[in-house]
């Protein structure tokens, strides 16, 4: 069987290309065309350098986990404004940026902010809804396998796992644990005289009765 490989991860490695390469232009931009800063703070930019990380950081580590186109994109947007203002930040150490570039640093880290926290928030809920979703499909399953589907009663499996957790119970050290089992005579006289759908009917209704 042939399986179609998503050409989603293609696609996103390109667009964090794109992502860095405008960083970097950006950043060389700044360099080139404004004077240089008259001194350089190296404290604040150990601090810039550690912001600045954090893009980063999303790029590898939390971008995987995200499948939501929409969620993807508003984060992608997100990332880029933030990512923006933290390389002006840290630009304004070593040139003088002043106050025509200087709403890019003022407005581009909250506002990434706002555009990224939604989208994690979205993601978050979907991915939340898909785990109990698979719980709900697993549960489903294991009654399945624990259901006898004529009578809908616990089969040998059932049974096995449920008398194994009855005799693990502390009470079973103070007593004991009954079995009873009920027996049809001549069943298989009904079934070859009335037809095997008269002796499930006789098994379900023997179930009714007795559970």
């Amino acid at each position: 069987m042939n399986i179609k490989k998503s050409r989603r991860p293609s696609v996103r490695r390109w667009n964090y290309v794109f992502y860095f390469l405008i960083l970097i232009c950006y950043s060389l931009v700044l360099l080139i065309t404004l004077e240089p800063a008259e001194t350089i703070h190296y404290s604040d930019v150990v601090g810039e350098v550690i912001l600045l990380i954090q893009p980063v950081i999303w790029v590898f580590c939390v971008d995987p986990l995200i499948r939501s186109r929409g969620s993807y994109v508003l984060a992608l947007i997100g990332l880029m404004v933030f990512s923006l203002g933290a390389v002006s930040d840290l630009m304004d150490e070593f040139v003088q940026v002043g106050e025509g570039l200087g709403w890019v640093e003022d407005a581009g880290l909250p506002i990434g902010l706002l555009l990224i926290s939604p989208a994690l928030i979205v993601e978050g809920r979907r991915r939340r809804a898909h785990v109990r979703f698979l719980e709900q499909r697993e549960a489903d399953a294991r009654e399945t396998s624990l259901t006898d589907s004529l009578t809908n009663l616990g089969n040998r499996r059932f049974f096995e796992e449920y008398l194994s957790g009855i005799l693990r119970e502390p009470y079973m050290y103070q007593g004991g644990v009954t079995l009873v089992f009920i027996d049809l005579d001549n069943f298989k006289a009904l079934n070859d005289t009335f037809g095997h759908q008269e002796g499930d009917a006789a098994l379900r209704k023997l179930a009714e009765i007795s559970f």
